[in-house]
């Protein structure tokens, strides 16, 4: 995929659009990991890939190298993990919280003795919480919402689409490209105590709902009916 920096002033992006205004995605190829920012205390490093059967605890992983070390290793020249930047970039809170509530439930999966192969499933949290981190869009709803009644496509569709925001980097790398993910877009309700836009106080509501375990599931919609809601 070519790196074509004018489609971040898409409409896609407006809700990201003071994290993409950095110089830093305005070059003429894709920033090297060794420049990108330090966000909420975390740095990006270059991804050291893990030698098959070699023996690994917990904070070897992906997630404990975040909660451990603050560090989020980084492939080079790749798009989904720098986009997985910009979504530090944009909710530092949520993005924290998400990375903790994963290692716990790593550490409930592993436990604290060696092993060489991860287990064949994962908890349901952990799913959960991939689904965030990769593939939703964030809709803020008023505080009565109910998070126990799914998104409709109605609902999903009517006076709220104005305010959907890209959360998962992997569905940010769609509206990139469209040949990237598999095509699945979960949307997320995230209920604010006033009718706001202010993706700070978005961030702190996710932040608080992944702390607390109150995640709601996401209403599936594919990508392409995201993308034409935001007119993408």
């Amino acid at each position: 995929m070519n790196w074509e920096p004018l489609r971040f002033d898409g409409r896609p992006f407006a809700p990201l659009a003071d994290v993409f205004a950095d110089p830093l995605f305005r070059g003429r190829c894709l920033p090297p990991v060794a420049t990108w920012p330090t966000v909420a205390g975390v740095r990006f490093e270059k991804e050291v890939p893990r030698r098959r059967g070699e023996s690994f605890l917990p904070s070897d992983l992906y997630d404990g190298q975040i909660v451990t070390r603050a560090v989020v290793p980084s492939r080079e020249e790749n798009l989904h993990d720098l986009f997985n930047m910009v979504a530090w970039r944009a909710f530092p809170r949520a993005k924290t919280a998400l990375h903790r509530r994963q290692y716990a439930a790593l550490c409930e999966a592993l436990g604290d003795a060696p092993r060489t192969t991860l287990p064949n499933r994962r908890l349901p949290i952990q799913d959960r919480l991939t689904l965030l981190d990769e593939a939703s869009f964030v809709l803020p709803v008023p505080p009565t919402w109910d998070l126990a009644r799914p998104l409709t496509r109605e609902d999903v569709a009517g006076e709220l689409a104005p305010r959907l925001i890209p959360f998962g980097h992997g569905l940010v790398e769609f509206l990139y490209d469209g040949h990237a993910g598999d095509g699945r877009g979960f949307v997320v309700p995230v209920p604010l105590p006033t009718a706001t836009d202010d993706r700070g106080a978005v961030d702190e509501a996710i932040a608080e709902l992944v702390a607390s375990d109150r995640l709601p599931m996401g209403r599936r919609l594919g990508f392409s009916f995201c993308r034409s809601l935001i007119g993408a």
